[in-house]
């Protein structure tokens, strides 16, 4: 697994208990602690607020994604892949790299 690999992998709720299984994007990593952005097709029904730290992957399909679908970089999560399975279905396109790395540059600087 690689920086910018689409994973999926069991995230837990962040305000209840339980998880599901979903898509993920490998940030960085090391050894087997994963820190990941979730992916989600959720976000017509999102308030703009949040809205603004989701990140349009233009490429989702070559991505292996089923839908149209965005990067939240609100928030990093950390897995650990020994204790959660964790697969590899797809990567990132070099554009929608570039993409999500100027999005998270304008994020920072409108968070600050």
């Amino acid at each position: 697994m690689d920086t910018n690999d689409v994973l999926v992998a069991f995230i837990a709720y962040k305000e209840k208990t339980g998880g599901k299984t979903r898509p993920v994007l490998l940030i960085s990593k090391r050894g087997r602690q994963l820190s990941v952005f979730r992916i989600t097709s959720k976000y017509q029904s999102k308030s703009p607020r949040i809205q603004k730290a989701y990140c349009h992957i233009v490429d989702w399909q070559q991505a292996n994604l089923r839908k149209p679908s965005w990067i939240d970089v609100g928030q990093t999560i950390t897995i650990n892949s020994e204790k959660i399975k964790v697969v590899k279905i797809g990567t990132l396109s070099d554009a929608d790299v570039f993409r999500l790395s100027e999005f998270i540059e304008k994020h920072r600087l409108e968070a600050k």
